[in-house]
This record gives C-alpha cells, structure tokens and sequence, in this order.
C-alpha cells in the first residue's frame, strides 16, 4: 500500500467514538472514501469529508459503515457493520449463512469486495455469534482489532482502488 501518515486532531463530541479529524487534506492527496487503518493492518474506517488540510474519518463502529468482510479461517462472507451507538466498541458480521463454520475467536478481514477496502485488512475477532431474527441467517459480534479508545494515529492508504 502507498500510505499517508495522519494524527488524530479532534474527535466529535456528539458522538465520540464514531468519527474524528486528521491533519491532512486534499493537499496531502487525500480523497473521498480512502481506507484508514492503524499499524498492522488494523481497519479504522473511511474518509468521509476532505478539507485542504483536514479530513474527517467515519470509523467503522459507526451506524453509516459497511465492508464486505470474510472469516479468514473459512473463507465465509459477510458485511461488517457498525453498531451505531456512541459508546460502540463493536461492529457486527451480518448476512452469514446459519450453515457458516464460525466460532468465536476467528478473525475477521475484509473481503476486497465493494470497491473501497482491498482484501486482508484485520477487522477484528468473533466475540459472540448469534441466529438472525427470521432465522435464514446468523451474525456475530466483532471486537474491533484497532483500540479506537486510545488511537492517536492513523495511516491512510492512498491507493486503494488500484490494488
């Protein structure tokens, strides 16, 4: 990945852990829908609004974020979405066939799929699997691999759509 080295310079106070500000911008080749990610691959989230010298991240605890995930251990798919709540510490794996072979510990990355996160980023881990309401299906709860408490740094990856 060509990645751009970012601090965190504010965070929302309407809803704390769901986005926040970096310090760089357009000027530093920043764009729309960037994947951002902390050291090890760890997925935070998106660009969601560029300034010059600014960018605001949706992280992908929040209600607006969705990527197309895999369990890495078998290779099932689904999406990760956020919880949406401003204490969220989780996301969930939604859309898993009631069939799918997951248990709690397997690692979730994404898929490569959906046109904005390149495949082999660490989502997080299963904590919780549970059947959907109608029963066609399961999710699990996933604990995010980033520590989205005490994150000050972050690094956008700038070429995402040619890999």
């Amino acid at each position: 990945f060509e990645l751009s080295a970012a601090q965190i310079i504010a965070r929302d106070p309407s809803n704390w852990y769901n986005t926040f500000t970096i310090d760089k911008g357009a000027a530093d080749g920043i764009a729309l829908n960037q994947p951002v990610i902390s050291g090890g691959n760890a997925l935070v989230g998106r660009i969601c609004e560029v300034g010059t010298t600014w960018s605001k991240v949706t992280l992908m605890t929040d209600a607006e974020h969705a990527a197309g995930a895999l369990v890495s251990r078998t290779s099932e798919y689904g999406i990760c979405e956020g919880d949406g709540s401003p204490s969220a510490d989780n996301c969930r794996l939604s859309f898993v066939s009631k069939n799918a072979n997951i248990i709690v510990g397997d690692t979730v990355v994404t898929s490569g799929l959906g046109g904005i996160y390149p495949k082999g980023l660490i989502i997080g881990k299963i904590q919780k699997i549970r059947p959907d309401i109608q029963g066609i299906s399961q999710y699990a709860i996933i604990s995010p691999e980033a520590d989205f408490k005490n994150i000050k740094a972050v690094f956008v990856i700038l070429n995402a759509s040619d890999i």
